[in-house]
């Protein structure tokens, strides 16, 4: 299995449970280190949040409905019968 991947679906795995303080920092964390996107609304050309992840792209009228949304599609785009290792072991962000 590839290696960012396997890094996508611990990551996905490790957000239950997370605070919006705490799933905001693991967002914008993530983003950051993978290269990944991510706009707040300017309400002159950006009217949503949005954030492409790991290839996952979604957008929201809040952070919270914007990481909602993502960890909705990015189940979907990651759902693959390959194991990774350590899922359990998710890494805490």
């Amino acid at each position: 299995m590839d290696a960012l991947h396997c890094r996508a679906r611990r990551f996905l795995h490790g957000l239950p449970g997370k605070s919006p303080t705490e799933l905001h920092d693991a967002f914008y964390a993530e983003v950051i280190e993978t290269g990944g996107t991510m706009l707040a609304p300017d309400f002159d050309e950006v009217m949503f949040f949005e954030i492409t992840l790991y290839g996952s792209f979604a957008f929201g009228e809040s952070e919270a409905e914007l990481f909602r949304n993502w960890q909705r599609v990015a189940r979907h785009d990651l759902d693959r019968p390959e194991p990774c290792s350590n899922l359990a072991g998710a890494r805490a962000s």
